[in-house]
């Protein structure tokens, strides 16, 4: 008997020949041909896996790996999970890393949040919109590009964003670390803390959409809380900007840039958050959501990052944070007049970072 499923033409169809105990054939519809033969029985999986897999279903973690959701399983409406999700994701100090690369372009503060405004404003359409594809196609980002690339050369763009996101998990990482070794006072290296928020990073990306979403849906309140008691400890100083000659467009594309290699990655992610919604919702509403998560947050914090960055040279101990342990070092410095506290509240910066790396590993497996 014969089932063919309505999902999108490069949907694999499962073909059940188990009456005349043939094996399971997938056939490739876009292909056109029969692909691989896969023989699937209870025999071959063993009872461990059995055990570990009835384990994992009985709680929240996502079994389904790259296969689109059918529209039948398409049926949550918590909509606003794709504005908190944008939202965890960008209330941590890796924006206000990226807004301290302004001074370093020779901008000042009020050019600095001027191309912050722009470039933000401007990329953060992009994965809003992409992310309103995850509910009609029920696919995630990069399944989606074999359609406009094809089988093969979808290939390059798998390839540069495989490296993209690496390398972002990789800075969230050493920025993580390097805050945890800035209030250890030499106990350990940033090698630590790099691999502290690494692990903890992977155990909630591996857990799948449920129980990520949960995550990023209250991370955020502590974490902009930390970055607000971060400001109102050492705001004192951010006044005290570093002179800078009038910009030139050299500086405010290197930043524009800097700021869209932030922004534009996104939208490699955004559909995977998305695929479980129900498809009925309006695009446009969706795309609200996913682009005032994306501004509201990005942009004060980017700007706040290049207050700061414009301050370090005139702030002796910021200057010496910066040097020791850059931006943990920054954070620590500033948290300085609040003692034993602002140890915690450093603490609490660093693992702000997980929400926004475990949603890059949940994508980038």
């Amino acid at each position: 008997m014969r089932e063919e499923s309505t999902m999108p033409a490069m949907h694999l169809i499962q073909t059940d020949n188990s009456n005349d105990g043939g094996p399971e054939v997938l056939e490739d519809v876009e292909k056109g041909a029969e692909g691989d033969i896969i023989e699937s029985s209870p025999d071959n999986s063993g009872p461990l896996k059995d055990r570990i897999i009835r384990f994992l279903s009985a709680g929240r973690v996502e079994l389904r790996g790259v296969l689109p959701v059918p529209v039948e399983e398409r049926t949550s409406v918590q909509y606003s999970n794709y504005f908190s999700i944008w939202v965890c994701v960008n209330v941590n100090i890796l924006a206000i890393t990226f807004g301290m690369l302004g001074p370093t372009y020779g901008l000042n503060l009020r050019d600095s949040s001027i191309v912050i405004i722009f470039f933000c404003l401007a990329t953060a359409a992009i994965p809003a919109f992409l992310g309103t594809l995850g509910p009609k196609t029920g696919m995630r980002q990069m399944i989606q590009a074999r359609f406009s690339f094809g089988r093969y050369i979808v290939s390059v763009p798998v390839l540069l964003n495989l490296a993209t996101l690496t390398g972002f998990c990789v800075i969230t990482c050493v920025i993580g670390g390097q805050c945890l070794a800035a209030i250890s006072e030499g106990s350990f290296t940033p090698a630590v803390g790099i691999v502290i928020i690494g692990v903890l990073s992977l155990l909630i990306a591996f857990c799948g959409y449920n129980v990520l979403h949960l995550y990023e849906r209250f991370a955020w309140i502590p974490a902009l809380i930390a970055i607000v008691i971060a400001t109102g400890s050492g705001g004192s100083h951010l006044h005290e900007q570093v002179p800078t000659p009038a910009a030139t467009p050299r500086g405010v594309f290197s930043l524009g840039m800097a700021i869209a290699s932030y922004m534009i990655p996104f939208s490699t992610l955004a559909s995977d958050f998305t695929t479980y919604l129900n498809p009925k919702f309006p695009s446009w509403k969706l795309f609200l959501y996913g682009f005032s998560g994306l501004i509201f947050t990005t942009i004060p914090l980017m700007i706040l990052g290049a207050a700061i960055g414009g301050a370090i040279a005139n702030v002796p101990a910021w200057e010496q944070g910066y040097a020791t342990n850059s931006v943990g070092g920054v954070l620590a410095a500033m948290l300085q007049p609040v003692g034993g506290f602002g140890k915690f509240v450093v603490v609490v910066l660093s693992f702000s970072l997980l929400g926004n790396n475990a949603a890059t590993m949940y994508v980038n497996p």
